[in-house]
């Protein structure tokens, strides 16, 4: 009887323990960079609220020294033939392993420079670290890639299904200054009027030896409106592309395209960012008089969920 009474206690702290330990995990715990691990938003899946598209309270630990609304703002690296980088376009992290960008970026040459690290974490451009009284931010991470899958009806004539997925060569764990998007999933999509206002984040140009993320406004235009402006420019332009008007005296497109096109909703006492669009074509960038094309990121979220599962 006692052996079989001291079986069942064993067999209990074990199971305790089991229990014990899998809370640990679950709850991130780390030294140095702030890691926030679990089921929002794996390799093969897209992340919902709140594991995306803000800095709620369940998912940041402290906060950043240097406020960054937009976690998941990606660069993409391209090295020349001196074996000089330079930052050229923009993604959004979408998950731990996927990357959202524009077609146009991954699939033409680009000056004879080859796409090689996306960059994340990142805040100010040209500053190795930001720090404020004494105290810095985590270094941004420099990825590999592992695979570029753009998508099958890209036209890069027309500009046309202008979008792609980076696969990442690792799991990236979500911190303060990396997290995902939300992306507007069939239950999520709404459909955008004209004169509604979005936000339109990027990075600004050089404040002293600088380039710092910043937003502006953009209102979108109605695609009949649209289509008539870029009638000149013989670019057609469908449903599955977003038109905006930039903020007056705001640049925040940098040089980069797949700047992303967003919609706040507030919701259960939390704000989440949606990812609407990423910048595609314009000829004069953040202008308050001619638009700037996105393409319509929830016209493609089958696609996105097809690739991201395989």
């Amino acid at each position: 009887m006692r052996l079989q009474q001291l079986a069942l206690f064993i067999a209990y702290a074990y199971s305790f323990f089991l229990i014990f330990e899998t809370d640990q995990v679950a709850a991130g715990t780390t030294t140095g960079r702030t890691e926030v691990t679990g089921n929002q938003g794996k390799g093969n899946v897209l992340p919902e609220p709140p594991y995306c598209g803000g800095n709620n309270e369940e998912i940041t630990l402290e906060p950043t020294l240097l406020t960054d609304p937009y976690t998941w703002m990606a660069l993409l690296s391209y090295t020349n033939e001196n074996g000089d980088d330079e930052f050229l376009c923009g993604g959004n992290l979408i998950n731990q392993r996927y990357v959202l960008t524009v077609a146009h970026c991954v699939t033409n040459n680009l000056a004879n420079k080859k796409l090689s690290k996306i960059r994340l974490g990142e805040y100010k451009l040209g500053e190795e670290k930001e720090c404020k009284n004494g105290e810095c931010n985590e270094k941004p991470l420099d990825l590999n890639i592992e695979s570029i899958i753009a998508h099958p009806d890209y036209n890069s004539r027309s500009g046309h299904n202008d979008i792609a997925l980076i696969r990442l060569a690792a799991n990236v764990n979500f911190t303060d200054s990396i997290q995902p998007i939300c992306l507007p999933l069939p239950e999520t999509r709404v459909n955008l009027t004209g004169g509604e206002i979005l936000t339109v984040a990027g990075w600004d140009p050089p404040q002293g030896n600088a380039k710092v993320k910043s937003h502006a406004r953009a209102t979108i235009v109605e695609h009949t409106d649209c289509a008539k402006e870029f009638q000149s420019h013989l670019k057609p332009i469908l449903t599955s592309q977003i038109c905006a008007l930039g903020e007056v005296s705001k640049d925040t497109c940098g040089g980069d395209s797949a700047n992303p096109l967003m919609r706040k909703v507030s919701k259960d006492h939390s704000d989440n960012w949606y990812l609407e669009g990423m910048s595609s074509l314009g000829y004069r960038c953040s202008s308050e008089n001619f638009p700037v094309v996105y393409t319509r990121v929830a016209d493609y979220v089958d696609w996105i969920q097809q690739i991201i599962k395989e």
